[in-house]
């Protein structure tokens, strides 16, 4: 979830941000407001009309009508205009709805990371791992099915390699923007993220804020054209060779999306949304595709189609596992075995 914005400027002990303890805890100050009554007044804000509301919080229209008119008698502030066959705002009712939704981000906020400490603090806890770019999960997802005391595939290792210090994980295929990772490696929400950027923070609150980055691999783009293709004869290709042509594309392929777009002159891609109708599409299209040594396996290989390795300065990412420091004796069985399993850049066509 994305972090509100709770910087403020230095305030005297008599302002909101400094209320006495006795001031918050007695009810004559603070009327009781449930947290249904703020999420019927947000979505009511929100949508415009109750019957949208009511729609969206699955209660009927009724129910968010008693709702809110019981939280506006609570408050004892007009926040309606009660107009004919329908409610509106008064201006307090809108400035109101907007700390309600405040209160209810900080709300899930408290919620989600007192789960994630429990969870990132437990042994027996899957480890919840998120990523900047794609390729890395799709090593991971491979890692999982391999056997516990062999490791095969497109690596560099050797036969023997033993993947036993692989832990339980939760995989976050929705990439997680650059610049969320340090809120959410400190919210709890992820206990390892992969990036294209070494991090390294100070603490920020505690020694257990503190992050680190630890270097994993590096990630290759080849192309893969029709064995027709003027490129298909070729041992490796630049950027600037592939100008002009079309290309089939995941949409969501992190830093890489801005690498090819800004590195080959003239070409069009076409975005899909997910591998598996980028496959449906290159089964039936002579479009050229990228590939990289993460995500090989993840593409069938046919026999009218020819891996090119991509031979540019700008062909690579340099991934780094980040993590909260105080996490890093649970993450760094997993790092080390990604990286000694790391795929090694695909060999040219003979």
């Amino acid at each position: 979830m994305q972090l509100m914005n709770t910087s403020h400027e230095v305030s005297s002990p008599s302002s909101p941000d400094h209320l006495p303890l006795t001031t918050l805890v007695n009810e004559t100050t603070n009327p009781t407001v449930s947290v249904t009554q703020l999420k019927e007044l947000v979505a009511f804000n929100e949508l415009g009309t109750l019957a949208a509301a009511s729609y969206a919080l699955h209660l009927t229209q009724p129910t968010v009508t008693r709702g809110i008119q019981h939280l506006e008698s609570t408050l004892g502030v007009p926040l309606f205009h009660h107009r004919p066959n329908r409610l509106v705002l008064t201006r307090a009712g809108k400035i109101y709805a907007q700390y309600a939704r405040r209160i209810l981000e900080l709300y899930a906020d408290s919620l989600a990371t007192v789960r994630g400490y429990v969870s990132a603090h437990d042994d027996a806890a899957h480890l919840h791992i998120g990523a900047t770019l794609p390729g890395p999960l799709m090593l991971l997802d491979r890692m999982q099915t391999l056997p516990h005391s062999r490791a095969h595939g497109h690596t560099h290792a050797s036969a023997g390699t033993s993947v036993d210090t692989l832990p339980h994980t939760s995989l976050d295929h929705q990439l997680c923007q650059p610049n969320q990772v340090i809120p959410r490696l400190r919210h709890y929400t992820d206990a390892l993220i992969f990036t294209s950027e070494e991090i390294f923070t100070s603490s920020a609150v505690s020694d257990s804020d503190a992050i680190e980055s630890a270097f994993i691999g590096s990630e290759h783009l080849s192309v893969c054209v029709n064995k027709f293709s003027d490129l298909a004869s070729r041992h490796s290709v630049t950027f600037a060779d592939l100008h002009d042509q079309q290309f089939l594309v995941v949409t969501d392929i992190g830093e890489w999306k801005k690498i090819i777009e800004d590195n080959i002159p003239g070409a069009r891609f076409m975005y899909q949304q997910d591998l598996s109708s980028l496959l449906i599409l290159q089964n039936s299209s002579v479009f050229p595709t990228f590939i990289s040594n993460l995500s090989q396996d993840e593409h069938s290989q046919r026999d009218d189609r020819v891996t090119v390795p991509i031979d540019d300065p700008a062909n690579r990412v340099d991934v780094y596992g980040t993590y909260l420091i105080s996490h890093k004796k649970k993450v760094m069985p997993l790092i080390r075995d990604m990286t000694r399993l790391w795929p090694s850049e695909m060999s040219t066509p003979d």
